[in-house]
């Protein structure tokens, strides 16, 4: 890529950074029916519940800010359910983190 066209892509972006979002904390106030994602069950399939598992304590203190963040700015909310449905499973991003 060529250096005038880096500055312009640079330029754009500069000049419309508040269009851009990088974190799910930053889309305060995004509709959320724009982002909603209903699950999939199939009506026939048997419910199972699952063991709880403790994860250990380093990721447990991650997984609590993670979900701290998204419960203050209103991007989940805590079900009740009678029963343990499943396990938190921690995936590496692309980056490896």
């Amino acid at each position: 890529m060529s250096t005038q066209v880096e500055e312009s892509i640079a330029q754009v972006l500069t000049k419309n950074v508040d269009l851009f979002t990088w974190l799910a904390f930053d889309m305060l106030g995004t509709d959320p029916e724009y982002h909603y994602q209903p699950l999939t069950i199939c009506p026939k399939a048997r419910l199972i519940a699952q063991r709880k598992r403790k994860l250990n304590p380093k990721r447990t203190k991650f997984v609590d800010e993670k979900e701290k963040k998204l419960l203050n700015t209103g991007f989940i909310r805590e079900e009740k359910y009678t029963s343990w449905l499943a396990n938190v499973v921690m995936v590496n991003n692309s980056k490896g983190k």
